[in-house]
């Protein structure tokens, strides 16, 4: 297969994903946003007085970063794994698996659309904390945060559940 083909079938997927993204752009907003602010007031009113989460930071200053955070990587992964399934579901996924298409520019193509999406909830999400209230963002800390994520066994036992369960979705 020449190259040529192969990035023709990449864009086009690549393409296809942009479209359907712009399309249900709102969806991908406003959902989010409505989540989070939900959880924002549920917690803060339920957990108002108990303290300080860290000398100076009340709770909800602590669960505000969190929350944007939580909807930018779970909107970010939802939008293309729904897109996933959709496709499935329709029937229409053939029109991924029949062109002659490398496996491995399908899953770049996903991969990038994936990436770009977070990219772009990332720079639209404004900034929550305080300017004197903020840490710089070291990848050492990221680091350590995925080490300890990954200590704890239903954090391990959700993934593998989760992996399962596209499998046979997928399987069938």
């Amino acid at each position: 297969m020449s190259e040529r083909f192969a990035l023709d079938g990449f864009g086009a997927l690549f393409r296809k994903e942009v479209l359907r993204f712009w399309k249900v752009s709102a969806q991908t907003v406003t959902a989010p946003a409505l989540t989070a602010l939900l959880y924002l007031l549920i917690f803060s009113h339920a957990l108002k007085g108990r303290g300080d989460v860290f000398p100076g930071v009340s709770y909800t200053e602590f669960l505000i970063p969190g929350l944007a955070m939580m909807s930018v990587l779970q909107n970010a992964f939802a939008n293309t794994s729904s897109s996933l399934i959709q496709s499935k579901v329709t029937g229409n996924i053939v029109f991924i698996l029949l062109p002659s298409i490398r496996p491995v520019t399908i899953f770049l193509a996903y991969v990038l659309f994936s990436g770009l999406t977070m990219l772009w909830l990332g720079l639209r999400q404004p900034e929550t904390l305080p300017s004197d209230k903020r840490r710089p963002l070291h990848l050492g800390d990221l680091w350590v945060g995925t080490r300890e994520l990954f200590t704890h066994r239903s954090i391990l036992v959700s993934i593998a559940l989760q992996t399962l369960t596209l499998a046979a979705l997928f399987a069938t």
